[in-house]
């Protein structure tokens, strides 16, 4: 790995014998008043890639070696780190590759000390394709250079703006977008200020407040589990941003009426949602409130069948038992307000273990309280399909009304059922074929009448009434 002062002194030459070239490529970029730089040409080994890019610094954040990055982030084995969080933190590698075996439309950025603002992707790529033999080992990567009195916050502002122009574009991933809004902040810009860079309109300052807070409350609800959930649970889900909008504001809502508790118990069965999927909003993530777990989950797995959904609720209500010090609070409750000292439900608390633990655990298994392991794939499949269950249940109530049309409504929706029921096995029921589904129907039928006259016993008599 070349040094800093060998990078400088290459770049000062290289920007020498730019001043006598016949032919001279520019760059201008919409930053200080449309900043025209110098483009030059650089071997692919030359650049560090950028150890501190937005791109990467959701999967950088849970890196078992990101001490080692943090310390010496030119050195050989942060680059090594850099360069694997690259490639897999960039969703459109195959078209970039084929791209760039042809050309490199627009140069990257490049600091004069050699680290590279953007295109760290494309350096990374290319020098790939220069292993492979799909492109000649000389290839080189054009940069414009930055000029020398370019401050370490402009890099961070300069990185927000070349985000949106990239070849084969490839947004930030929403915690990377969060992430860089705060160290867009902690440049010195206000949310005003990035709003208006980011062409946010008159609700921008708002929104962008928001969406920095959203990493505060995304860095709480991690830590609802130790080791903390990784971000990369956060960067791989649908609908992240109005999903997040939606649970921030009921947060501050509960937290304003000093229910500390209640809005960590809602955030716990967001968060349990997104591990099965279903925490988008257009999935029924807008159901979910503080109770959720403790009432709604928890009931729909006592009442299935599979032995797994059994297992999971034993290991809940058992865990359940040994709850929390009322007092004991998660790290960064203080960042929504007072915290007060209710407890929290060791059932929802209990859930969201068991869960990030399946989560966690890919294809393997699972310790349960009782010292059986069971699949952590089985116990997300058995949470989803009890989540779902909770959602479709409450989509029914919904659509039947309030509470004195329910029963009406209900009753009037089943006679319908009953009724098609009646018209297909009328079809079916003089042929051969159907015999194998006749005691089916009949115990169906059987368990009808039953649920049937369990609703007339519910119903006073005239003699009855009061």
């Amino acid at each position: 790995m070349s040094t800093q002062a060998s990078r400088e002194l290459y770049i000062e030459k290289a920007l020498a014998a730019y001043k006598d070239a016949a032919v001279k490529e520019t760059y201008r970029v919409p930053f200080r008043d449309g900043m025209v730089m110098e483009v030059i040409e650089v071997p692919l080994d030359f650049p560090v890639l950028n150890t501190e890019s937005s791109r990467i610094a959701p999967l950088l954040a849970d890196h078992p070696e990101a001490d080692t990055v943090a310390a010496d982030p030119d050195g050989d084995e942060a680059q090594r780190v850099v360069t694997s969080l690259v490639l897999a933190s960039h969703r459109k590698l195959e078209g970039l590759r084929d791209s760039l075996v042809h050309s490199q439309n627009q140069p990257g950025v490049i600091t004069r000390s050699g680290k590279l603002i953007n295109a760290n992707t494309r350096c990374v790529v290319l020098r790939e394709l220069a292993r492979e033999g799909k492109v000649p080992s000389d290839r080189r990567l054009r940069v414009a250079v930055l000029p020398a009195d370019f401050t370490a916050p402009e890099e961070t502002q300069l990185e927000n703006v070349l985000q949106k122009q990239v070849e084969h574009k490839d947004e930030y991933n929403f915690v990377g977008e969060l992430m860089l809004l705060r160290k867009l902040a902690e440049s010195g810009l206000s949310d005003a200020a990035i709003a208006r860079q980011q062409d946010l309109g008159k609700r921008g300052p708002a929104l962008v407040r928001d969406l920095r807070e959203i990493l505060d409350l995304m860095e709480h609800a991690r830590r609802f589990i130790d080791p903390p959930i990784k971000f990369e649970e956060f960067v791989k889900k649908e609908d992240q941003r109005e999903n997040w909008i939606g649970i921030l504001r009921e947060v501050r809502k509960l937290r304003k009426e000093g229910n500390t508790a209640a809005a960590d118990d809602r955030l716990r069965g967001f968060l349990i949602a997104n591990f099965v999927d279903l925490g988008s909003v257009h999935k029924g993530g807008r159901l979910i409130d503080e109770n959720w777990v403790a009432d709604d989950l928890v009931a729909a797995l006592k009442q299935s069948d599979d032995s797994v959904a059994k297992a999971i609720v034993e290991h809940i209500e058992t865990k359940a038992t040994d709850a929390r010090d009322p007092l004991d609070v998660p790290d960064g409750a203080e960042l929504f307000g007072d915290v007060t000292t209710e407890p929290e439900s060791p059932v929802t608390s209990a859930a969201l273990d068991i869960v990030a633990a399946a989560a966690g655990a890919g294809a393997g298994e699972i310790p349960l309280l009782d010292g059986k392991e069971i699949s952590g794939a089985d116990v997300l499949v058995a949470v989803k399909t009890a989540a779902k269950k909770t959602f479709d249940d409450a989509a029914r109530k919904e659509e039947a009304g309030n509470r004195l049309e329910r029963p009406v409504n209900l009753l009037n929706r089943a006679l319908t059922y009953v009724r098609d029921a009646r018209d297909a096995l009328e079809e079916v029921v003089g042929e051969s074929e159907f015999a194998p589904f006749r005691e089916q129907v009949e115990n169906l039928a059987e368990d009808l009448e039953i649920a049937l006259d369990r609703v007339s016993e519910l119903l006073p008599s005239d003699t009855d009434a009061p």
